[in-house]
């Protein structure tokens, strides 16, 4: 097949896209779109509840990770960077873990 043949065969190929002047303007915008929804406090005593559940699943999640620590050997312990009187104050968040410089 010869070039001149091949350039005539794409020259003849259909565009695609047909060459119409781009729109510049925006025909929607996103608050138009995507519309807040429009959010109600809660009433007081939900608010007091959702807390209360927020705590006592908190209190649960604090006595699982007690436990698991205290069943680790010392040896675990010191690889953590806690000793076993830490094990509570660790969990609160009171005390703050060494750096863990090594590896």
């Amino acid at each position: 097949m010869s070039h001149g043949r091949r350039d005539k065969r794409l020259r003849r190929r259909p565009r695609i896209a047909p060459e119409q002047p781009l729109e510049t303007r925006m025909s929607a915008t996103l608050a138009t779109i995507v519309r807040p929804e429009v959010t109600k406090r809660a009433n007081p005593f939900a608010r007091i509840f959702s807390a209360c559940c927020d705590w006592i699943a908190r209190h649960f999640v604090r006595r699982t990770a007690i436990a698991t620590l205290r069943g680790l050997d010392d040896r675990a312990l010191r690889d953590i960077g806690i000793a076993r009187f830490e094990i509570e104050a660790a969990v609160h968040g009171f005390i703050t873990l060494p750096d863990q410089g090594r590896m």
